[in-house]
């Protein structure tokens, strides 16, 4: 039967050769070596599926926002929502999510995001249809929350699994280039998946009098089976992807670096808040911070909002090609 301690202890076609003994700091007992293993790969490669999925389901609407504002009837405030909704959530939960992330550690924190993706995709995936647009914003809700705990725990996955030099790697693999992919991944796959058909336009300009016309009544047929496959796409994804979550431990058997080991706990209750703490009394930190945030922020807007800035402004055949550059 296979099992975790195959890959921290069966060895020879698992292990790095990478194993660094500190002697002189913690004596010589092999114990107290300091080891680096294949597993911490699997670890990132869990969370940064987890982190490609939220981000797809973040966007989803964005590239298509004309068609699901006439398909849900709702105004464009509401399509809107379902991207915004996750900023919101990042600065109302923010605080909580770091305690969570302090208290129960890597592996409960990405069970319980997995599990939550998972809910979150399925409740999306009930919202598919034309009348059901409260079910999905509950559902882009969960999935919200899953991309708060998840992006949270990027540096403490870093310092955990990965020797200092890996761990700049490790981070932008996790944080920046897995969240780029799956917006991505989203503006690619949304404008083809949910097209409406070729009258798209002609049918949201009809007035309220033609709402029940046979016309409509077909494209809404058809645009609910583009919906009801793309969102239970998304949902199987995020269903697939828990079981292996399950499989991540807390942390290695042993650290994989010195400054780790002498650390009490690298999940001690106090790391994270003492290492926030200390981080801002840096003003050069505070400033790196306030200059990146805005730039977060404005690519965050600006890619909620974009296909209808575009398609107002006479781009609408450019959109997508905009959209992926």
């Amino acid at each position: 039967k296979w099992v975790w301690s195959d890959i921290y202890c069966g060895c020879d076609g698992l292990m790095d050769t990478t194993t660094l003994h500190t002697s002189a700091l913690l004596g010589s007992r092999e114990e107290d070596s300091i080891k680096i293993y294949p597993a911490r790969w699997l670890a990132l490669g869990v969370y940064t599926l987890h982190e490609i999925a939220s981000n797809i389901m973040w966007i989803t609407f964005s590239p298509i926002t004309s068609i699901a504002m006439c398909y849900y009837d709702v105004t464009l405030f509401w399509i809107n929502a379902l991207s915004w909704i996750n900023m919101l959530v990042y600065v109302v939960f923010l605080f909580p999510a770091t305690w969570f992330l302090e208290r129960f550690g890597l592996r409960v924190t990405a069970i319980v995001g997995g599990s939550l993706n998972a809910a979150g995709g399925w409740l999306r995936f009930a919202g598919s249809g034309p009348d059901s647009y409260w079910i999905l914003l509950s559902g882009q809700f969960l999935t919200s929350v899953t991309y708060l705990l998840e992006t949270n725990a990027c540096s403490m996955l870093s310092a955990v699994w990965f020797p200092p030099h890996q761990r700049t790697i490790a981070t932008t693999l996790f944080a920046i280039i897995s969240a780029e992919a799956g917006v991505l991944i989203a503006l690619l796959s949304s404008p083809l998946a949910i097209t409406g058909g070729d009258n798209t336009d002609r049918i949201c300009n009809m007035t309220s009098y033609n709402m029940l016309s046979p016309e409509r009544q077909e494209w809404l047929t058809t645009t609910n089976r583009q919906f009801f496959y793309y969102l239970l796409s998304q949902a199987l994804l995020t269903t697939i992807m828990l079981p292996i979550t399950f499989l991540i431990p807390e942390a290695p058997p042993s650290p994989p670096s010195v400054s780790t080991r002498l650390g009490e706990s690298i999940t001690s209750k106090s790391l994270l808040t003492q290492s926030f703490i200390t981080a801002f009394k840096n003003k050069y930190f505070v400033a790196f911070i306030f200059v990146y945030g805005v730039f977060v922020a404005s690519s965050g807007a600006y890619v909620s909002v974009f296909q209808e800035v575009l398609h107002n402004s006479g781009y609408a055949k450019y959109q997508g090609l905009i959209g992926y550059l």
